[in-house]
């Protein structure tokens, strides 16, 4: 499996999830369910601390490839640089 793939693969999964949990709070909105709207709402702030986690873990990676570059004297090659340019714009964060 390649990296568009995988891409491609997590951009689906994330809109399926955030699909449902819109379809959660709907039902709970047409039904006047409370325990069901807590229980949406929870889902959703736990959607929301992965997306959090991801975006941190890949802020930490960033800051640990530059940190180490740095110290070996070296910045990153043209192509290296153009890569990761292509790479970031197909990170995909749901608002849940």
């Amino acid at each position: 499996m390649n990296i568009d793939t995988e891409i491609e693969n997590e951009r689906l999964h994330n809109e399926v999830q955030a699909l449902r949990l819109s379809v959660a709070e709907l039902q709970c909105l047409r039904d006047g369910n409370v325990a069901g709207a807590t229980s949406w709402l929870q889902r959703k702030v736990i959607a929301q601390t992965k997306a959090l986690n991801v975006l941190n873990q890949r802020v930490v990676n960033q800051r640990f490839v530059l940190r180490n570059l740095d110290r070996l004297g070296r910045t990153l090659s043209t192509d290296e640089l153009a890569t990761a340019r292509a790479l970031e714009g197909h990170t995909v964060l749901v608002d849940a």
